[in-house]
């Protein structure tokens, strides 16, 4: 406590040292899968971050809830982000109730400083556009189609009719769809993935690893739903979808660019929604925009990416490290393909 009286002590919780973790955060209204054990765990698996619960104090010194976040280092910058963007986690942000909303930012604006972080990121639907603004927060927004799970006779009318369509024609194929709990999935994944983005000239923006850390820490958990989709014996295509009890999640599908003609992406997202109705889940995040998810009859929504560069270079470095990435994507993509090509002109291999 400082000589004005404010409260600016901030207590850590390790959560994954913290067996009773989760019910505290199912304590709060702002919780999503992403502040469960099993999720921090694959973000310092992932990532190599160090994952913390601070609890957010009042300046009257109340209890106002945790700041869940990981924090790494880039370079100089420490960066603290709940989550940061390229995680492939869509939300973090403070586990909080229905609180005084310039009493949570200035308490989250004093974790920051005593953690001495160089930049700051945060996304949950519960943060305010205003006040966020307000506090020099700037918004990097994105989108997202939340499809509700309701009755499977209303889903499937709600479906665009080229998607529907596109189900039946997958299903006259004789394409079929299973879930499977099989670690060979995670590979059978990556090598359609890769020949995704190499149809694409780039490269996938996570390595195989990532995609073996999120089984490993989900599937044990009974959190995520991995589906394959068979055109007889072979294998066509896959999807990784974890899920909670707001909704189940399009984490990553990919199918063989060959394959394509068979219709296999369509019935592999409907098989997702008639498995999360199943399971009562009651909607669909499909976690991104495009051409292809509007047809799942969902409402578009706006996600809001909040972030604060708390030094000028930090918010050099953010730009800097955005245009990096993007090029070196575009490079090793180049790079694959003109390898895939001298192999398949060499004569004599298999």
């Amino acid at each position: 406590m400082n000589g004005n009286g404010r409260v600016y002590a901030q207590q850590a919780v390790a959560p994954l040292a913290t067996p009773d973790w989760d019910a505290v955060a199912r304590g709060y209204r702002s919780k999503y899968l992403f502040h469960e054990r099993c999720w921090l765990r694959f973000l310092e698996q992932s990532q190599r971050a160090t994952v913390r619960a601070r609890k957010l104090l009042g300046d009257d010194g109340s209890a106002l809830g945790y700041l869940c976040a990981a924090e790494v280092r880039k370079g100089p910058f420490r960066l603290l982000g709940s989550p940061l963007q390229g995680w492939t986690t869509n939300f973090m942000g403070p586990l909080v109730d229905d609180v005084d909303v310039e009493s949570l930012l200035a308490a989250l604006d004093r974790c920051c400083r005593d953690l001495g972080v160089d930049y700051f990121e945060l996304s949950n639907p519960a943060l305010p556009a205003a006040a966020m603004r307000a506090a020099g927060y700037e918004l990097d927004a994105d989108m997202t189609f939340l499809v509700p799970i309701d009755d499977e006779e209303a889903m499937w009318g709600r479906l665009k009719s080229e998607c529907r369509n596109r189900v039946r024609r997958g299903t006259k194929n004789g394409l079929c769809v299973e879930p499977t709990t099989d670690p060979a999935f995670v590979g059978e994944y990556y090598a359609q993935l890769q020949d995704v983005f190499l149809r694409q000239g780039r490269v996938p923006t996570y390595g195989r690893e990532r995609v073996q850390a999120l089984w490993d820490c989900l599937m044990p958990e009974g959190k995520l739903l991995a589906l394959r989709v068979r055109h007889g014996e072979r294998l066509v295509a896959t999807g990784l979808f974890p899920h909670d009890e707001r909704a189940i999640y399009f984490w990553g599908g990919a199918a063989w660019t060959r394959d394509y003609s068979l219709y296999p992406n369509e019935l592999l997202h409907w098989t997702a929604m008639r498995v999360a109705l199943e399971r009562g889940i009651p909607q669909y995040n499909m976690c991104g925009g495009g051409s292809f998810k509007p047809k799942f009859g969902g409402m578009p929504v706006v996600t809001e990416r909040w972030f604060k560069a708390l030094s000028p270079l930090a918010r050099v470095g953010r730009l800097a490290l955005k245009h990096y990435m993007s090029a070196r994507q575009r490079a090793l993509g180049r790079l694959r393909l003109t390898l895939a090509g001298r192999h398949a002109a060499a004569p004599g291999q298999p």
